[in-house]
């Protein structure tokens, strides 16, 4: 093939190779928006049915201790009437002495009464209310309706004369013939119950309200909007009415509240106790905010929304800047294509993988957040784990490059350093045939680092031990607490330290390469080879030493290497 021909095909194959970068990374972003899409969908539904769960077992935990209270009223009205009715009926004054004694005694009740069959209360545990003509009042008039005078009546909440809304909870009282004979009845505590239901609060937009089966509010917290008490939930498409129309004791609502007048999501839960026959029973109601609730969520997608359009701004302008340096170097590449066809494209691989860097960046850390909101074992998960394998190599090289050129960001915190030592060793040699024997104390001094590169000096040095022992070796790791003063005559201000030490019996590095051995694009190794551009050991000095520290090697051919690290153990 002449030279024009030679040209021609590599046009061709340059063209080819754009399109395919442009298919490529295409096809990667719109992979990850369908990634990112996904992900917010299962987010948005699990984030609407964790708060349902909530609220679920906030109405509950109300459900249980206000059945358990009306359970026990049922059990002292029926007391009352036996006393009052019975055959040894106690005389007017030990009666009320009675009735004052179990007012006392139990927090949720404001008043007990006895109303004869006229309405006219005869016993009470509020004397100044004995001979008031009760028969104009709800919870005296429901109760002629009522056959079966074994259930207990809750009435609806209505003002007193001193503007407080209470509650009656009432049993009719029937002779040996079914004649009605009266009521006892005892009025409910508002500021009682009103803390029971504040205790399942947990959020600034939370609501529960107690509401009579008629849909009147009796409590309603946090009182927002004064006046809610006495107010009733029964409107046209109302969430209340919704709930009284499905017939189930429990059921979950969404929509605009009538009261609120905002999007809620609401749990209902109808209180009838177990062995208790309950005539209008409480509704309790538990809620929150739509658009409370949802404002993390679209917060969350609002960022990664901007993060995905910035992403693809800058894949465009990195592939178009990839493009034209390829271009321009095939130019270059044209002119020498037998004398530097494989060694330029050595370099240009070297130089797109810098330009990748941004880029590489962003997609990885899309990558993780997908990652965090997704399920171990889930398809999003396993796909974003191998998306992940794919970017890490790309990334290290231009995270070394970073490192050594501007330190990175630093984000140092004392820290115990076992720890990363040992997460980089079994990181590196795992599956290698090597043996790696750490000697780190307990006692070993927290120091403050930056954990992320310090964690990448140990697998750059871990790395190199494992290539210098390709058929096998020791690794040995010790650290010991020291005390450093000028006397020592190391290049490090006096104070505490701690002392680690890296020895391995590999090939071990000639006497006359170990003062260059720290120097950027040193290597022993072939440069450009898939082990690296000899980056690794300047990247670990210049961690340490922007850490305040010192690294130093010693090393014999056919003997192996050691590697001292002095670390400060203050700030």
């Amino acid at each position: 093939m002449d030279i024009k021909h030679t040209e021609q095909a590599l046009k061709k194959g340059t063209h080819a190779g754009h399109k395919l970068i442009w298919a490529g990374i295409s096809g990667l972003l719109l992979l990850l928006g369908l990634l990112l899409a996904g992900q917010r969908y299962i987010d948005y539904h699990r984030t609407i049915a964790s708060t349902e769960d909530r609220l679920m077992a906030q109405a509950r935990v109300v459900d249980e201790n206000l059945g358990a209270n009306l359970t026990f009223i049922n059990v002292l009205l029926t007391d009352v009437i036996t006393m009052q009715y019975g055959a040894s009926r106690p005389s007017a004054a030990g009666m009320n002495a009675y009735l004052r004694h179990q007012d006392d005694l139990i927090p949720g009740i404001r008043t007990i009464l006895v109303a004869d069959s006229h309405g006219r209360i005869i016993r009470s545990s509020r004397e100044d209310i004995i001979g008031f003509d009760a028969s104009g009042r709800d919870y005296f008039k429901t109760a002629l309706t009522i056959s079966d005078p074994s259930r207990l009546i809750i009435t609806p909440p209505f003002q007193t004369v001193l503007g407080v809304f209470v509650v009656n909870v009432t049993r009719k009282v029937t002779g040996t013939r079914g004649e009605f004979l009266g009521i006892a009845s005892a009025s409910l505590d508002k500021d009682y119950f009103g803390r029971l239901l504040g205790s399942v609060l947990y959020a600034p937009d939370n609501q529960v309200s107690l509401a009579h089966t008629g849909g009147d509010v009796f409590i309603a917290l946090p009182d927002r909007q004064p006046g809610f008490a006495g107010k009733t939930m029964v409107k046209s498409e109302s969430l209340f009415l919704r709930h009284q129309e499905s017939g189930k004791q429990t059921s979950i609502q969404h929509g605009r509240s009538s009261l609120m007048g905002e999007e809620r999501i609401a749990v209902f839960i109808t209180c009838t106790p177990p062995d208790l026959k309950v005539e209008y029973p409480f509704v309790i109601i538990v809620s929150r905010s739509r658009d409370a609730v949802l404002a993390p969520w679209r917060r969350d997608t609002a960022i990664l929304i901007a993060l995905y359009i910035f992403l693809w701004g800058i894949s465009i302008a990195v592939t178009v800047a990839m493009i034209r340096y390829r271009s321009e170097y095939k130019k270059a590449e044209e002119e020498h294509l037998k004398l530097r066809h494989l060694e330029s494209l050595k370099i240009l691989a070297g130089g797109v993988t810098h330009d990748f860097n941004n880029l590489i960046t962003a997609i990885i850390g899309f990558i993780e957040i997908a990652k965090k909101e997704s399920e171990p074992g889930d398809l999003v998960h396993r796909i974003m784990a191998a998306a992940m394998k794919n970017c890490l190599q790309a990334r290290e090289l231009s995270q070394r490059l970073m490192t050594f050129a501007t330190g990175g960001e630093q984000a140092r915190a004392m820290r115990p350093i076992a720890g990363l030592i040992e997460e980089s060793v079994k990181e590196v040699l795992d599956a290698a045939p090597l043996r790696a024997e750490l000697e780190l104390p307990e006692n070993l001094r927290p120091v403050p680092i930056d954990a992320e590169q310090m964690r990448q000096v140990f697998i750059n040095l871990v790395t190199n031990a494992k290539e210098a022992m390709p058929d096998g070796g020791v690794l040995t790791i010790m650290g010991e607490n020291i005390h450093l003063t000028a006397d020592d005559g190391l290049p490090l201000r006096a104070g505490d330290y701690i002392k680690l030490t890296l020895r391995d019996t590999g090939i071990g590095i000639e006497k006359e390469n170990i003062p260059r051995i720290f120097n950027p694009y040193f290597s022993t190794k072939d440069t450009y080879s898939q082990k690296g551009l000899g980056l690794g050991l300047a990247v670990c000095y210049s961690v340490i030493r922007r850490h305040g520290g010192l690294i130093t090697i010693d090393s014999e051919v056919g003997e192996g290497t050691t590697i001292d690290i002095y670390l400060p153990t203050f700030e």
